[in-house]
């Protein structure tokens, strides 16, 4: 545990650094971003069906899809675009974390957590699809977002 411990204190330390350097115009735009993340109320996504190209028999679904809206897709992208998509355990950071058996403390996450809780959502949606749709439709993007803007410029 003292490894994974060293590594998360490494990945602080990255966060922390990339999020001091940050110019004044990338915290405008993340500003703006939640401002619209809060404010809508557009349908995040659309799950949409695969033709399979075979029978289909009686109670039998069709392989499914989302397709994003423009704002989800752009929150998600934003991350990679102020280069804080960044590499680190995110499954096992999670496990260990508070945050696995209190969720409700996300309202009080750090802003690196906050980083951190935001890639582990992106990541996550290559292995459960809807994960990032879930998180943006029960308000937990935005949230994360504004937790992100309290780090201290």
């Amino acid at each position: 545990m003292a490894g994974a411990q060293d590594s998360d204190a490494a990945t602080d330390a990255l966060l922390e650094a990339h999020l001091s350097s940050l110019p004044e115009l990338a915290w405008i735009e993340l500003e703006a971003l939640v401002g619209e993340l809060e404010a809508n109320r557009e349908p995040w996504a659309e799950w949409r069906s695969v033709e399979t190209g075979g029978e289909t028999r009686a109670g039998e679904s069709s392989l499914r899809y989302l397709v994003y809206s423009g704002l989800a897709k752009r929150a998600m992208s934003e991350l990679g675009r102020q280069g804080l998509r960044v590499v680190f355990d995110w499954p096992g950071w999670y496990q260990r974390s508070i945050y696995e058996q209190h969720p409700e403390l996300i309202e009080l996450a750090s802003p690196t957590d906050a980083v951190r809780l935001l890639v582990r959502l992106v990541r996550g949606e290559r292995f459960s699809e809807g994960a990032w749709f879930a998180a943006l439709d029960d308000g937990t993007v935005a949230l994360l977002f504004r937790r992100l803007l309290t780090h201290p410029r």
